[in-house]
């Protein structure tokens, strides 16, 4: 799909999203991370009002609340399609807890338990309609094709939307 068909898709398939609550805005209180992440988005009603260069800081995609997460990957997907995301590794928050290896990895037994990367991954990607979805898978199948057969993201991209993106976007298997 041509770059900028891929970026209307992307915003059509949000359109109907809000942006989340200040409240709202970060997964964890744990550090001085999610506090500066805070910042950067508090107030902000809308992405578009938001300078690429302030949201793309050091690993913000990690800190979002899942509900942000939701909302701003849109705009860190485009961006990322402009080539403008520099230190927020799209793909991987995207792919992460989707490849084969990642079924049965726990977590954090001591803290969570039994819970799984796959569960965790699940979980926060199961908010996504399957309109959206489609749009991710979209967006990682450009991500394949732009790169190396054997490169880097390219088995994470195929594992992720083998074993979760393509089903959730109700979409057929490759």
């Amino acid at each position: 799909m041509e770059k900028q068909k891929l970026e209307e898709a992307i915003v059509a398939a949000f359109a109907d999203v809000e942006a989340p609550p200040d409240w709202a805005l970060v997964r964890s209180r744990e550090g001085s991370e999610p506090a500066e992440v805070e910042a950067i988005f508090r107030g902000v009603k809308d992405w578009r009002n938001l300078h690429v260069f302030k949201m793309d800081q050091d690993a913000v995609l990690s800190f979002l609340s899942d509900e942000a997460f939701r909302y701003y990957i849109q705009a860190f997907m485009i961006y990322d399609l402009k080539g403008e995301i520099h230190y927020n590794n799209v793909v991987f928050h995207l792919t992460f807890g989707l490849q084969d290896q990642s079924a049965a990895e726990p977590l954090n037994p001591r803290r969570y338990g039994s819970r799984t990367l796959r569960d965790v991954a699940v979980y926060r990607n199961s908010m996504f309609s399957p309109a959206q979805a489609g749009a991710i898978v979209e967006y990682l199948k450009s991500k394949l094709a732009a790169e190396e057969p054997d490169g880097f993201d390219a088995p994470a991209i195929r594992q992720a939307l083998d074993n979760y993106w393509l089903a959730r976007a109700e979409l057929p298997a490759a």
